[in-house]
């Protein structure tokens, strides 16, 4: 396998075919570029209706390629929520204040991303 950097991504190509003494550019010919491929929101959070206290989990399941270093992002009204960067988010102990518009963003090592739809708390 060789990793490639184009236009900023790194993405890998495979090499075939490679007998002993085979020069580079002999190599060059038997690869093939792997597009990178964007994640897709399997399950998207849910909207829900909570009572003051209440502990409470949204979660999220995305599928895409590099899912090992997969980075997650949660968002209250659109600004980041500090330290929630797990494909679930937790409020222990609901308040008044919690209640807006959550989403989660989901990033690859190859920095390809999407964004989940909105779930109100």
């Amino acid at each position: 396998m060789v990793f490639v950097r184009h236009r900023g991504l790194v993405t890998h190509s495979w090499v075939s075919n490679l007998a002993v003494g085979t020069t580079f550019d002999d190599a060059a010919t038997n690869v093939w570029r792997t597009n990178a491929v964007t994640p897709v929101v399997l399950y998207q959070p849910t909207t829900r209706t909570n009572f003051v206290s209440d502990v409470v989990n949204l979660s999220t399941v995305i599928a895409g390629q590099g899912l090992a270093g997969m980075a997650y992002q949660w968002a209250k009204d659109g600004a980041d929520i500090s330290g929630a960067t797990a494909n679930i988010y937790t409020i222990s102990g609901a308040s008044t204040s919690d209640t807006g518009n959550y989403r989660v963003r989901a990033t690859t090592p190859l920095g390809l991303s999407v964004t989940s739809a909105v779930a109100f708390l």
